[in-house]
């Protein structure tokens, strides 16, 4: 049922549909794993592919029980936990950039 005075929006319904197509289309990082790993044989890419996958079930299932407040978490903790994984993931990031020459010796 339509909402009364309210005027949908369809350039932004495209943009919005656009974006999605984009990320839908696009390779990502677990992708990249897969290939990575299939270059060693067919069982590590479907232990990969696996694995990404209960790994994503599981955070889906653990965001679903949060927002039904199945399970509470601190706004503190989440905000260190955050943190955390911010700085971990700049970590990485950095010592891929500058330790990329060791790296591709190592594969």
């Amino acid at each position: 049922m339509p909402i009364q005075g309210y005027k949908m929006n369809y350039q932004l319904l495209l943009a919005y549909l656009l974006s999605v197509f984009i990320f839908i289309i696009t390779p990502g990082p677990v992708c990249a794993l897969v290939l990575r790993n299939a270059q060693s044989g067919f069982k590590n890419a479907l232990l990969t592919i696996f694995g990404t996958n209960l790994s994503s079930l599981i955070l889906i299932g653990i965001a679903v029980a949060m927002i039904l407040g199945m399970i509470h978490i601190s706004e503190s903790l989440l905000t260190v936990l955050s943190f955390i994984g911010s700085i971990f993931i700049f970590y990485l990031g950095s010592h891929a950039l500058f330790f990329r020459h060791q790296i591709s010796q190592t594969f």
